[in-house]
């Protein structure tokens, strides 16, 4: 097999290819090494032009998150006592032969309002608006007693949320049309008179009530928001013309797109101010609804602080 092989030929032919592709191969690896190189460099750049903006976003969501401590316990306590002392009104006989408490069906109703909102206006502020088109497009007048016997049959005895019963509303639709946010709304006009509606309201309003309180904290602290937008912003400015601009690090770029949403919403849907023109409000009847509304507008007002909460817990 092997006889007319000239070995003295072979042998270098073969040992030059075998250099040719070990040079290649080291070829290979050290142009890995430069690319690897070059993009730990790259990396290594972007992070010291980025420096100021990583220190920046920590000084900022560390202090939002130590300054609303306060604002997040009122919001807690809102959600918690007020429809306890409102539980306290109740005819319990006229919500069903076996229905859920009180304090639950306020809770389910303005929570089923707060993420109605909140999807609907998922990237942009306007979630107070929605909360309050309610009221003001009178969305509740087609009501009767015929359609609440009808919802009562399929949710009596009951005690799981109301759309898990009869749906989670579209987004698509108003959400006074969902029979999950209508079941709701009927149980607390039928339970809770609208004279004790009324004062309910009211007290909410006097010095130290449940909205007045929530309003003197969150206007204490409202310049803060707009402080922590204001740095943010600029700092994106100022990086959007070097030659590393934000949207270059993807992972800080979405931390800041987060937190400016956030902000975005605390400083115009939190607003407790969005409800002064329904502070003295005349129609009774609406009175039930205004206090869902404001409940509503507060669980997404906790919602936006546990979120800046929650990053800070991830950073440590």
């Amino acid at each position: 097999m092997f006889k007319n092989i000239n070995w003295f030929e072979f042998v270098p032919a073969t040992m030059s290819a075998i250099a040719a592709i070990a040079a290649a191969y080291s070829a290979i690896i050290s142009m890995r090494v430069s690319e690897q190189s070059n993009l730990l460099a790259k990396m290594t750049s972007i992070a010291n032009h980025h420096e100021a903006a990583v220190s920046l976003y920590f000084k900022v969501i560390n202090e939002l998150c130590r300054e609303t401590e306060c604002l997040r316990d009122i919001c807690h306590h809102l959600q918690n006592d007020w429809p306890f002392q409102i539980e306290l009104k109740d005819n319990k006989l006229l919500g069903g032969t076996n229905p859920r408490p009180l304090r639950h069906v306020i809770g389910n109703t303005s929570d089923l309002l707060a993420n109605y909102s909140l999807k609907r206006n998922k990237f942009r502020k306007g979630t107070s608006g929605t909360v309050l088109s309610i009221i003001m497009r009178n969305s509740f007048e087609k009501m009767s007693d015929a359609e609440y016997q009808k919802l009562l049959k399929v949710a009596d005895g009951k005690y799981e949320k109301f759309e898990t019963t009869f749906g989670i509303p579209s987004i698509c639709n108003e959400v006074s049309s969902a029979p999950a946010f209508r079941f709701g709304y009927y149980q607390l006009l039928k339970r809770v008179n609208s004279e004790d509606w009324s004062d309910i309201w009211r007290n909410a309003w006097c010095n130290d009530g449940s909205m007045d309180t929530y309003k003197c904290e969150y206007l204490r602290i409202k310049p803060l928001f707009k402080k922590a937008h204001t740095e943010l912003t600029r700092e994106i400015a100022k990086l959007a013309h070097t030659k590393f601009p934000l949207s270059i690090n993807a992972e800080l770029d979405i931390k800041y797109k987060e937190l400016l949403n956030t902000i975005d919403h605390l400083i115009e849907d939190a607003e407790p101010s969005n409800m002064d023109d329904y502070k003295d409000w005349p129609n009774r009847d609406e009175v039930c609804m205004l206090t869902i509304c404001s409940l509503a507008i507060v669980s997404n007002t906790s919602n936006q602080l546990s979120s800046i909460y929650t990053a800070v817990n991830t950073l440590t």
